[in-house]
């Protein structure tokens, strides 16, 4: 009676495990959008975000490069890329869920914000390109 009784145990635990896993099956994936998060935080958040993102890449960069120092973004620049990205939010509500940085990489490229809403993210189906 008891290893019939270990089996009903753990045969209930089994259940219960995959009925929690088969109804998160996306767990690894974050929970929030950033674009959401991007929208609720004020024009200082914003600008803060975008200077620290954008002094760290040419850091980067500098580093990369034999020849040492390289350009500080400018505030033109951390302007302009604070007020695309929330363009870029308002304007496209379902690709919130494309990571901050990832817009600001092909922003950086020369992308229109249309060019980058329908970028192949590769976790982020690109809209069907409208004419």
């Amino acid at each position: 009676m008891e290893v019939a009784t270990g089996r009903a145990l753990l045969g209930c635990w089994l259940v219960i495990g995959v009925s929690i896993l088969a109804g998160r099956p996306l767990l690894g994936q974050m929970a929030w959008h950033q674009g959401d998060m991007w929208l609720k935080w004020s024009h200082e958040a914003r600008e803060s975000y975008v200077l620290g993102y954008l002094e760290g890449s040419m850091a980067d960069h500098a580093q990369a490069d034999e020849h040492g120092a390289g350009a500080q973004p400018s505030v033109t620049d951390t302007r302009q890329m604070v007020k695309s990205l929330t363009e870029f939010y308002t304007r496209y509500p379902g690709d919130r869920d494309i990571y901050i940085r990832e817009v600001i990489e092909q922003l950086q490229k020369g992308l229109t914000l249309e060019q980058v809403h329908n970028y192949p993210f590769w976790r982020h189906q690109a809209a069907k390109a409208k004419p």
